[in-house]
């Protein structure tokens, strides 16, 4: 017998709680099937981007990407509230969640403290990528968690000067692992202003492929 609405939910929580989530509520997209329109609080009824699901979370929620997903952007998305979880269920980040963008464009800005990054893949397009990066952060983004991300520049063909992870001043403890960099310009930039401290930065089980 098929479980009801209730069941369901129900599982989606053990499970969400089983993978080391946080505590708060757990939302969904799904770039091929969902929409904007769904509450996003279940597999059944995804939000479609993850632009919007972040106008939804509050701090300690999880939003949960559907692998082989892609949304394209033209502004940054804005990973803004603390102690949110943006996860991808994939161990390669090939297969994971997809978010591309153009030119100089940082393709995400992170501004608030203990923001996890995991199992996406943020590739350029365009024939330039002039001082663009994957993620970008400021000064409030403390113990920010990039882990098993992709960071993937390799259908640029002039200007080669995209970064990864562009970690401006003051942010403590980041951790960037196990993630994969092709083509980045570095691939990890630390930007820090004379006379500003940086604690604590951890690069560990990285790749980084620079062949162009």
């Amino acid at each position: 017998m098929a479980p009801n609405a209730g069941q369901l939910i129900a599982q989606e929580g053990a499970a969400a709680k089983a993978l080391g989530f946080p505590t708060g509520d757990v939302f969904y997209v799904d770039s091929a099937n969902g929409s904007n329109g769904n509450d996003g609080l279940t597999k059944r009824h995804p939000f479609l981007t993850l632009t919007y699901a972040l106008t939804k979370v509050a701090a300690g929620d999880t939003v949960v990407l559907n692998p082989g997903g892609s949304e394209t952007v033209t502004a940054t998305i804005a990973a803004n509230v603390a102690r949110v979880k943006l996860v991808c269920p994939v161990r390669n980040p090939r297969s994971g969640y997809t978010i591309s963008g153009a030119g100089t464009l940082a393709l995400m800005t992170v501004t608030a403290a203990d923001v996890h990054l995991e199992g996406l893949r943020f590739a350029k397009t365009g024939t330039t990528s002039a001082a663009g990066s994957g993620i970008l952060t400021t000064n409030a983004a403390d113990r920010l968690t990039v882990r098993r991300c992709m960071f993937d520049d390799s259908a640029i063909s002039t200007t080669f000067e995209g970064i990864g992870v562009n970690v401006v001043n003051a942010c403590d403890d980041v951790l960037i692992e196990e993630s994969l960099f092709l083509d980045c310009r570095p691939g990890v930039a630390f930007t820090i202003a004379t006379g500003i401290v940086c604690a604590r930065p951890r690069i560990d089980r990285c790749t980084f492929f620079i062949g162009k």
